[in-house]
């Protein structure tokens, strides 16, 4: 049976796509209000990348070697950023290195802090218990459900399964204001539908067709191309984001 949340949230895409085409098709190029455009494709991407998001971290697991702290600096060095590091040289430990990526992001993303506060990192490797903690000076605390963009809310259960499912067993903690995240145990793993290995990568090529409007902000700005052409672009857009949209839903169905 298909994730209710992530029928939900792909069904919505496709609808908000559709609409912005029929939009598109029945105005003239003249007229069409590009700034507002731009904000409709912008939530589309973002309603895009929330869902790759979201089958990323609940597909099956594929396991490999890899070192913790060389995977996050390759991944997002924002991750790490003003982190703490024990150790620097090569370990070596086995898991999903994209789902480990995307389990640190959310719960970067969903700690809450008050004014004045300051979230610190830690990355612990040359320990029994090698682990990622995540904390905060001052106060704060992580959001329970977590977020992951508009769409989505995982419970913390939820998110420990995935969690556990990225490192082959990794745990998590909380201590206080601090959440550790264990990068190896014994905690169970989940079973995972193949579906979603098989939706990454339609979801994945609908978020990078709508890339170019991440940054949009809705302000009028001086036109490269003629409306013609520029409808012309958004169209193609819109239409490709749509058509790789409706092939993840019919993989998960």
């Amino acid at each position: 049976m298909l994730d209710s949340q992530l029928a939900s949230a792909l069904t919505s895409l496709i609808r908000r796509l559709r609409h912005t085409l029929h939009e598109l098709e029945g105005i003239e190029p003249a007229q069409i209000d590009f700034a507002g455009l731009d904000l409709a494709l912008r939530s589309a991407f973002l309603d895009a990348e929330a869902i790759r998001r979201y089958i990323d971290l609940h597909r099956p697991a594929v396991y490999a070697a890899y070192d913790p702290l060389e995977t996050l600096e390759r991944y997002s060095a924002q991750l790490l950023s003003g982190a703490r590091c024990e150790h620097k040289e090569l370990v070596r430990l086995v898991g999903d290195a994209a789902q480990m990526v995307e389990c640190v992001k959310l719960v970067r993303e969903n700690i809450e802090m008050n004014q004045g506060a300051h979230m610190m990192v830690a990355v612990f490797l040359d320990s029994e218990h090698p682990r990622i903690a995540i904390g905060v000076e001052g106060m704060g605390r992580l959001v329970s459900p977590l977020k992951l963009g508009d769409l989505f809310a995982l419970s913390l259960e939820d998110f420990q399964g995935c969690w556990a499912a990225a490192c082959q067993g990794g745990y998590i903690e909380r201590d206080g204001q601090t959440v550790s995240l264990h990068l190896e145990g014994d905690a169970p793993i989940p079973q995972r539908d193949e579906r979603l290995a098989r939706a990454m990568e339609p979801i994945s090529k609908a978020a990078r067709r709508l890339l170019s409007w991440r940054g949009a902000t809705g302000m009028d700005e001086p036109a490269m191309a003629s409306a013609e052409e520029s409808k012309h672009l958004y169209t193609k857009a819109a239409e490709s984001a749509l058509e790789y949209a409706e092939e993840a839903l019919a993989r998960l169905e």
